[in-house]
């Protein structure tokens, strides 16, 4: 992967002045909820730089990066999953994929997102219309992965999140996830909360815990003031007595390189692979669709990976 430099001083001072991003989990009472806290301001900023985003396409993408971050609670080892949408609204959908070490990349199908006049609001139904939201989850040692669809029941990632471990899963769950801007239009924070119900957990638990997440407010807006996870948990879910268990690490990181792409042009079907031999074009540029990484090939190279029919 190639991590393109923010070249934005303002926001590179900003982030210095943050805490690191990470992934906080916790149990609240006596362990009848457990949840995770997800600080990614970095993340999304250096996800917009690589793919190119404009605030629309980086609200979007940024809460599913924090949605399928926050879904690796209980993952461990080699388990990772993916997150995708397809749907008929501008969007058109989108795939995000992340694993228990919190490596996260993915990409939105159409960007620029069409549309004929700015938003007007954070409301993100409209542009996602009518569609499935899928999870795959890859367990190792799994012969194969687990599988659920959902309808999207209200084009918003977080409450259609919750509706999928309902529906899918069987579990209650709320998820919150939130991208905070200035007033240049940058990502100033980005952050969010996932809080599952554990079996036994008592009705006045469950409700408390609606009432309080009906005022709890913007996650991204807290980490843009430089709370801690930590201390933004113990603050913001004081009355849920929660505990905080463990810290884990949270990227924007994707696996590909130029050796990985050069394969694939090897094992390209010989009259592809002799067309770009023959008439380039050169250089021969390659993308990751999941990260936004350009890894260039000139002719002398692509002779050395295709050898003449």
């Amino acid at each position: 992967m190639i991590t393109l430099p923010l070249d934005n001083p303002g926001i590179e001072s900003h982030l210095a002045s943050l805490p690191h991003d990470c992934r906080m989990t916790f149990v609240c009472g006596d362990n009848e909820l457990r949840g995770m806290v997800l600080a990614g301001t970095a993340m999304i900023n250096h996800m917009r730089r690589n793919h190119g985003l404009g605030i629309l396409e980086t609200l979007v993408l940024g809460q599913a990066y924090t949605a399928a971050g926050l879904m690796t609670m209980s993952m461990k080892n080699a388990d990772r999953l993916t997150l995708e949408i397809g749907c008929n609204g501008p969007i058109g959908g989108l795939s995000v994929e992340a694993n228990a070490s919190g490596q996260i990349r993915g990409y939105l199908k159409n960007v620029p997102i069409p549309i004929d006049t700015p938003p007007e609001s954070l409301n993100l139904s409209p542009y996602f219309g009518a569609g499935l939201l899928t999870v795959n989850r890859h367990i190792e040692g799994a012969v194969r992965p687990f599988s659920g669809t959902v309808h999207l029941a209200y084009g918003t990632i977080a409450k259609d999140i919750a509706y999928y471990y309902l529906h899918s899963e069987q579990t209650k769950t709320a998820v919150e996830v939130s991208v905070q801007f200035d007033k240049n239009g940058e990502v100033a924070g980005s952050g969010g909360l996932f809080l599952q119900v554990m079996p036994g957990c008592s009705e006045t638990l469950i409700t408390e815990t609606e009432n309080l997440l009906s005022t709890i407010g913007s996650i991204g807006k807290d980490f843009a003031s430089g709370i801690p996870p930590e201390e933004w948990i113990s603050r913001r879910l004081s009355t849920l007595s929660p505990l905080v268990l463990e810290e884990k690490p949270l990227s924007f990181s994707c696996p590909c390189s130029k050796d990985r792409f050069a394969r694939f042009i090897t094992n390209l079907q010989t009259g592809e692979a002799q067309d770009i031999r023959e008439h380039g074009p050169f250089p021969l540029i390659t993308t990751c669709h999941n990260c936004g990484s350009h890894y260039s090939f000139t002719k002398e190279e692509i002779e050395g990976l295709i050898p003449p029919a």
